[in-house]
């Protein structure tokens, strides 16, 4: 591309540099952004998010990996003409692994029902109140995946009416001799439409 005059660039080549300085520009306010993260508002925090951890964030595990905080296991029981079963892991409970993609499928479930009662568990008159995460896809799936479970591995047992629960253990602090702290969070139990 020649320019018209001599000294003077074309006009498709500053718009190509103007273009290519404003994308500079914009890519390094959106790093920096991202870089001091804590110091901005949410709103932009989150367009800063959307840039830079697809390409540019780097978790260094593989240096100094972050022990998870909890371990997550989604149980079940039944109940057959009044009687309950035993509590069961959903997938070790009938001989899966940890490595099985039903085990993943599990911790699935887990990392999003642990994510509702975080944001939707509530009190009222310290009474726990769960309508918020039984509304939410996070536990249908949950309760869905112990219903097939159960018909697929339990097909002689019929059952009354079943129930999830998630079961955290939580990590001890490092250096701490302290044992591992179990919180169980408890859903209601469900009854299947047809034996109301």
């Amino acid at each position: 591309m020649e320019s018209t005059e001599v000294g003077k660039p074309s006009k498709i080549l500053v718009i190509i540099a103007l273009g290519g300085s404003a994308v500079l520009i914009l890519h390094f306010i959106l790093t920096g952004l991202f870089s001091f993260r804590e110091f901005v508002p949410s709103s932009v925090r989150a367009t800063a998010d959307k840039y830079s951890f697809p390409i540019f964030h780097q978790d260094w595990s593989l240096f100094a990996p972050d022990v998870a905080k909890y371990n997550a296991e989604l149980e079940y029981r039944f109940a057959d003409k009044g009687t309950w079963s035993e509590w069961s892991d959903l997938s070790n409970g009938f001989g899966y692994d940890a490595s099985s993609r039903i085990e993943r499928i599990e911790q699935a479930f887990n990392h999003q029902l642990a994510w509702q009662a975080t944001n939707n568990l509530y009190s009222e008159n310290g009474v726990a109140k769960y309508d918020r995460i039984m509304r939410s896809q996070a536990y249908k799936n949950a309760l869905y995946f112990a219903i097939r479970m159960h018909e697929r591995h339990m097909k002689e047992s019929s059952y009354d009416s079943l129930q999830v629960r998630i079961n955290f253990r939580f990590t001890p602090e490092k250096g701490s001799a302290n044992e591992s702290e179990v919180t169980v969070l408890e859903f209601p139990s469900y009854l299947p439409e047809t034996k109301h």
